[in-house]
C-alpha cells in the first residue's frame, strides 16, 4: 500500500551547515551553505510490513505501546516495557527471538525504561533499581552497569543514565532530589561522562519539562511542545545530539553532535520561518494545563490550587510569541537526523538531514502514527487502533512523483 503525502507549499527554510571541533577550527567542507528546503523532495512512504493487531501471534502482541529501536544492520527491537522483553525482527519483519525477561538476575528486568546500542551491542535500562544490561547481537547477556547509591528524584524514581555510549561513556540528566520536590521548575545539567572519567556539561535543561505550579506537595503537568534544548543519543552510541533555539532567534535551530570519546563536535543550524503563537492556541494551552491541575488536585485531595489558576498557569508556562521551531528529534540508524516541524494545528512534517548536515527531504507520517525509528530509506512507525491495540509498521521512503 502506498501512502502519498498531501501536496502543499512547505514553509520556507534556510540551512547553514558548519563542521567544527569543540574549538573554532573548521574540520572540512565549506564554512556555510544555504539551501531552500522548499526545493526539497517530498518523501512518500510505502508500507512493507506491520506487526501487531488482535489476531497477531504472541511474539507480535504488545501489552502497551512498545519502544522501538533499529540498529545499523536493520534489526528491529520492539520492547515490551512491562514484560521486560525485547522482541527481535529482521528487515523483512521475520521474528528472530527475544532478549530479556522479568526478574532480577542477569539479563532480567522489572520494567524497561529505555533501550539503545553501543556499536553492535544492545543495552536496556531497568527502572528501579537503576541498572543497564548489555547484550551481544545474538541476544546473549554481556554484563551489567549498576548505579551505586542513586539519587531518588522528585516523582520517586531513582536516577540512572539517560543512555549508554561507546567506549564506556554515558550521558544523563541531572535530577532534583525528592526532598526538594516543591522547588518548582529549575535548571539541571545534561552531563556527558566519558570512559576515562572526564565529565562535561553539555547543556542546561528545565526540570520538570513543561508546566509546574509549586504547592505543598507540588502540582504539575506536561505541555505538548518541549522547550529547548532537545537531546538524544546517536543510534550507534557514538555521541549525543543536542538541538537548541531561543526567543531572540525563534526560527533558528542550532544542532550539535558531541562525540562520546574525543569531544569533537559536528555543528550546523537550520533557519525556519517562525510560526507565531496565536491567541487561540495560547488560550488552549493554558486552559489545558489549568484543567490538568484541577483534575490532579481532585484526585489527590490535599493539594492547594491558586484562586486564579489560569493566570498562574500562564505565568509559569512562560509561553513566547512563537511556537517551538521543532517538536521532536529522532536520530537515524544510518547517522541521519529527523526533526519534527509543526506546520499547522494538529499537523506536522519531518525534515530529514543526512549525516553531514545536509537536508535531503521532508516526510509527513500517516494520521495517527508516531515515529519510532528511522533511516534515510525506511521509517518505523507506531500507532494504536480504536481499541488501543498497538502496531509497528515499516515503510520504505521514495521521492514523490514529479519531484
Amino acid at each position: 500500500m502506498i501512502h502519498a503525502l498531501r501536496s502543499r507549499r512547505p514553509l520556507s527554510c534556510l540551512v547553514a551547515a558548519v563542521l567544527a571541533t569543540a574549538g573554532d577550527a573548521a574540520v572540512g567542507g565549506p564554512l556555510s551553505a544555504q539551501i531552500d528546503t522548499s526545493a526539497l523532495p517530498t518523501l512518500e512512504l510505502e508500507e512493507a510490513w506491520t506487526l501487531g493487531g488482535p489476531n497477531a501471534p504472541e511474539h507480535e502482541s504488545f501489552t502497551g505501546m512498545p519502544l522501538v529501536a533499529v540498529n545499523r544492520h536493520g534489526t528491529v527491537f520492539a520492547v515490551d516495557q512491562a514484560l521486560g522483553v525485547a522482541r527481535r525482527f529482521d528487515e523483512t519483519g521475520a521474528y528472530l527471538g527475544s532478549v530479556g525477561r522479568l526478574g532480577e538476575g542477569p539479563g532480567e528486568f522489572g520494567y524497561i525504561l529505555s533501550v539503545g546500542f553501543t556499536g553492535d551491542s544492545l543495552w536496556m535500562r531497568n527502572a528501579s533499581p537503576p541498572y543497564v544490561e548489555f547484550f551481544d547481537p545474538g541476544g546473549e547477556p554481556l554484563g551489567r552497569y549498576t548505579v551505586e547509591n542513586p539519587v531518588i528524584a522528585r516523582g520517586g524514581m531513582p536516577a540512572g543514565p539517560t543512555a549508554m555510549l561507546q567506549g564506556g561513556a554515558r550521558y544523563s540528566v541531572g535530577v532534583v532530589p525528592i526532598q526538594n520536590a516543591g522547588m518548582g521548575r529549575v535548571e539541571v545539567p545534561l552531563v556527558l561522562t566519558r570512559g576515562d572519567g572526564t565529565v562535561d556539561t553539555l547543556a542546561q535543561l528545565t526540570d520538570p519539562v513543561g508546566f509546574y505550579l509549586p504547592s505543598g506537595a507540588g502540582i504539575g503537568t506536561v505541555v505538548k511542545d518541549r522547550p529547548s534544548p532537545l537531546h538524544a543519543p546517536a543510534v550507534d552510541g557514538s555521541g549525543v545530539w543536542i538541538a537548541s533555539w531561543s526567543d531572540e532567534r525563534p526560527g533558528r535551530v542550532e544542532l550539535r553532535k558531541v562525540d562520546a570519546a574525543a569531544g569533537r563536535e559536528l555543528r550546523f543550524s537550520l533557519d525556519f520561518e517562525p510560526l507565531p503563537l496565536s491567541r487561540a492556541v495560547r488560550d488552549s494551552i493554558v486552559g489545558a494545563a489549568a484543567d490538568s491541575v484541577r483534575s490532579l488536585a481532585r484526585r489527590v485531595g490535599s493539594l492547594e490550587v491558586p484562586d486564579d489558576l489560569r493566570t498562574a498557569a500562564a505565568e509559569v508556562l512562560g509561553l513566547g510569541a512563537y511556537l517551538p521551531p521543532i517538536r521532536h528529534m529522532v536520530p537515524g540508524a544510518d547517522g541521519s537526523l529527523w526533526l519534527e516541524r509543526v506546520t499547522a494545528p494538529n499537523r506536522s512534517e519531518w525534515i530529514v538531514v543526512d549525516g553531514g548536515g545536509k537536508t535531503v527531504g521532508r516526510v509527513e507520517l500517516p494520521i495517527g502514527h508516531t515515529l519510532g525509528a528511522a533511516a534515510l530509506e525506511s521509517v518505523w512507525t507506531k500507532r494504536r487502533d480504536e481499541f488501543g491495540v498497538a502496531y509497528i509498521s515499516r515503510r520504505g521512503t521514495r521521492r514523490g512523483e514529479g519531484e
